[in-house]
């Protein structure tokens, strides 16, 4: 070993060291103060001491909510030519919302209702960010997947959008609903 090596590893033991010794406290031993204050005789000096149990705080379940429609205000401006059609014939789209899994964490949850804000005030790439996002922290999160493939598809990205879906599929599980709707996404990429 060199010596700047060696002069490295020794000034780092030292510190290991250093900082495993007990602190070493000078002067008298800390007041114990009671419940009444400093004029209050204290637990030790009385020989009684009342321990109180902490009590686990209340757990409200969360109350799941039924199925939600998200519909693209009229005075947005078309991302494709068959969304313009739709808007001209006076249709609104509108896209069922299946109801997230219990089971998701509290952050993928967060993130989705942050993409359903940027969503709905039609930030559509600040959604789509957002939800790969939430992939990175679940990626087999079939509700995610579909949420994303709304996104991209309102983003006039209709294959990718059939893509994502098809993808939602495969960790759906028994989840007809968001079935259904990542079906009707892959039937509507498939036809433009």
């Amino acid at each position: 070993m060199t010596h700047p090596t060696r002069i490295l590893m020794l000034s780092g033991l030292l510190l290991v060291v250093a900082g495993c010794s007990p602190a070493v406290r000078q002067g008298p031993p800390a007041p114990i103060i009671g419940p009444g204050g400093s004029g209050a005789p204290s637990p030790a000096s009385s020989g009684n001491v009342e321990v109180t149990p902490l009590k686990a705080p209340e757990i409200t379940p969360v109350e799941q909510t039924p199925v939600q429609t998200y519909q693209r205000p009229e005075a947005a401006a078309p991302r494709e030519p068959a969304a313009a059609a739709e808007s001209a014939a006076g249709e609104r789209e509108t896209v069922a919302m299946a109801t997230p899994p219990r089971s998701m964490s509290k952050a993928v949850k967060t993130l989705l209702q942050q993409a359903e804000l940027q969503r709905s005030s039609d930030d559509l790439t600040g959604a789509a960010a957002t939800l790969e996002r939430a992939l990175r922290i679940e990626p087999d999160s079939a509700y995610v997947w579909n949420r994303l493939a709304h996104v991209r598809a309102e983003q006039g990205q209709a294959g990718l959008a059939g893509e994502l879906a098809a993808k939602s599929n495969a960790f759906a599980g028994g989840d007809e609903t968001l079935k259904r709707d990542n079906d009707k996404l892959i039937a509507r990429s498939r036809s433009r």
